[in-house]
């Protein structure tokens, strides 16, 4: 008997008699493997290499102009939304009003439960809720504007010790792992 390789064993299991494959690279950035199947023998004996090679970089080229339209498209819907706060922040003179509305716009790129919004007190290490909005009234959070809570050991302390943005998760284990919270800076 022949020996017969996982590969070919698998292929052979789905009635599979010939197969060939390439690789989906562009840019040097490996996406993945173009294959062609056939329940015949010997199908692709007889295709060139280089007809291959062809087909895959034109499909790789698919795959890449597609994932950059999809970042293109995403970076476009973010760049709406900011110019979108931008307006809202410039003509509002509520807080509440103006949050609000900044909540709204940003449900879609920002999914969440609740945003907060707080003020500090590095002196007394104090933070202050000034803003809260709902996207779910049911939320069970433990929040009242004007609240006065601890800094320290904070998801607002870290961001405003690292000037980046954190992210935490609770885990299934109870373990804290990545939310969404950004300085607010007057630049």
């Amino acid at each position: 008997g022949r020996a017969i390789g996982p590969i070919a064993k698998e292929q052979e299991s789905h009635g599979i008699k010939s197969a060939v494959g390439a690789p989906l690279i562009s840019d040097g950035i490996i996406y993945g493997s173009v294959t062609f199947r056939s329940d015949r023998e010997k199908t692709y004996t007889e295709v060139p290499d280089e007809l291959l090679l062809q087909i895959s970089a034109q499909l790789s080229g698919a795959i890449s102009y597609h994932r950059v339209n999809e970042r293109l498209t995403r970076e476009l819907r973010e760049q709406i939304a900011l110019a979108r706060i931008s307006q809202i922040v410039g003509s509002e003179l509520d807080l509440k009003s103006a949050f609000d509305a900044v909540g709204e716009t940003l449900s879609e790129l920002v999914p969440n439960t609740a945003m907060f919004a707080n003020t500090i007190d590095v002196a007394a290490d104090t933070r202050e809720d000034i803003y809260i909005g709902f996207t779910d009234p049911n939320a069970p959070f433990d929040a009242a504007i004007g609240k006065i809570r601890p800094l320290k050991g904070s998801l607002a302390a870290s961001v405003i010790d690292t000037r980046v943005p954190n992210r935490i998760n609770i885990d299934e284990d109870g373990s804290w792992s990545g939310g969404y919270s950004v300085p607010m800076s007057a630049a």
